[in-house]
Formats: C-alpha cells, structure tokens, sequence
C-alpha cells in the first residue's frame, strides 16, 4: 500500500510560521515505513526585537520495524539555528542547561582559593558519578585542559581523588525526538551512551556501566580513588561506589552529617600516613 499526504500549518505571535509536508507511506507485511519531507518558511523577532528570517528544508523518516525510531534532520536544524539566541540571556535551562555552573577549580595549594570555590557551590541537576569521575581524572592529569598535574609515572606524587555522591545516576528519558532531558551526554538519541533509549532506568543502567568503566580507567592510572555515599538509600549505589573505590578499605558509607566528617578525616590520614611512608 502506498499513500501520500500534503498538508500545511501557520501560527502568529510575534512570529509567523508556514510549513508544508510531502509523505509517503509504504507499508506490506515486512515493513512500515513513512518517509516525510518538510519545508518551512517563517520569520520571528528576538529579544533584541530584531527579525529574524529562516527557510529550512527537512526530511524524517519514521521506521517501524522492529521498534525502530525516528530520523530526523530538520528538529536537528532548529536546534542548531543559533540565530534565535540573539540578545537572550543565558538561564540554566534548555541549551545551556549545565553552562551557567560554577567552573572547576584546578589543583592549587592555596587554602583559601579551595575554601571560597567550596562556599560557591551549588547542588542542581541530576547525578551524574561517571561524568564527576572522568573531569577527576582530567584535574589530576597534566594534559589538556588541565595542565597543573604532574605526569602519572611520578611516582614522588600521590595522586588522588575522592568521589562523594548523595544519590544514585540518574538520566530523564522523554517521549519526543530526542529520547532525553539534555545532559553531559547530550541527549539520549546522540547514541553517546550506547544506547538511544527514552528509558530513564534503561539510561541510568548505561550511566552506571560508564562509572564502573570510569573508575577502573582512573585507578589504571594509579589514582587513589576513596568513595563516599551520603545518605544514599540505593544498595545498587553503594555497592557501585565500594566496587569503584582503590580497595573496599578506601569506601566509605556516610549515613549522616558526622559520619561524612569522619570520612573525611579518615582519608586524610590515610594520606598523611602514605606521604609520611614515602
């Protein structure tokens, strides 16, 4: 069986939108299949009340067999249509979402630097341990784009990285074309995670693949890695973290506000002893 359709939609509000679509569908007992082509016409004023004049040309393909998902170039081009960000201001949302957080700190040994990059930091978003774990690595390594670290095979310097978290990995998926809320990832139909899946558990399972594999590269490179939940009721978590630390010794489960005090100090003298040894 074959179809085709055209149709054709505008809307005004400060902007003006045409689109039409050309589809054709072809369908038998092995496959479904509709490939659909749009183009759109349209002008709209941005924040500064300039305006803005656009025209796309846009092909989807919507491929049914076997769950198959949805192609599409012409979503990718408004997304990338940075024109509509002209004159706004950056929110911690949408395609900044992420970007407006405070920047990392590099390795210093100055207290009082450390001290005002802690009193400035803010919790949002969701948790992301593998993401934490691969700037980490980053901080500590003497390459690009952080150069403050010493080369791995000094063995004069100890290298190491706490890795605290107060929940289990967690990634939004979404029933529309992108499969996901945007994160460090991008969104979930970018395939960066392995996986295109709209699941937030599928999404989350690929996430913490991503720890395990994370946490062996950093001790590879013979990083110390110490662990740290706090407050997490997920045993998955825990066992995750005490699986990523150097040794199940260098885990720490911190049900409360002293308890992650005391952590904390158990890891520093566990540093202070190893210093003292070398």
């Amino acid at each position: 069986v074959r179809s085709t359709t055209f149709g054709g939609s505008y809307a005004f509000n400060d902007s003006f939108y045409l689109a039409a679509d050309f589809s054709q569908i072809n369908h038998n007992s092995s496959n479904y299949f509709e490939n659909s082509y749009e183009f759109s016409l349209g002008f709209h004023k941005s924040l500064t009340k300039k305006t803005d004049f656009y025209a796309e040309l846009g092909y989807r393909q919507y491929d049914l067999r076997n769950n198959g998902g949805i192609v599409s170039t012409i979503d990718r081009n408004r997304m990338r249509n940075i024109s509509k960000y002209d004159g706004a201001r950056a929110r911690n949302g949408g395609p900044n979402n992420g970007c407006t957080t405070t920047p990392i700190t590099p390795i210093t040994n100055n207290q009082r630097t450390v001290d005002r990059a802690i009193s400035s930091m803010r919790a949002s978003g969701a948790t992301n341990i593998p993401n934490g774990v691969g700037w980490g690595v980053r901080v500590l390594s003497p390459g690009e784009p952080f150069t403050e670290g010493v080369g791995f095979d000094d063995r004069s310097i100890i290298k190491a990285m706490v890795i605290l978290t107060d929940g289990e990995n967690y990634y939004r998926g979404r029933g529309h074309y992108y499969h996901s809320s945007y994160s460090a990832y991008g969104y979930s139909s970018f395939g960066r995670l392995g996986t295109q899946s709209a699941s937030s558990s599928r999404l989350a399972s690929e996430l913490n693949d991503r720890t395990s594999e994370a946490c062996d590269y950093a001790k590879s490179l013979g990083i110390r890695v110490y662990t740290i939940t706090f407050q997490v009721s997920s045993s998955s978590t825990r066992n995750l973290m005490e699986a990523c630390a150097t040794n199940p010794s260098l885990y720490f489960d911190s049900p409360s506000s002293s308890a992650l005090r005391d952590a904390f100090e158990m890891i520093a003298g566990d540093l202070s002893s190893l210093r003292l040894s070398r």
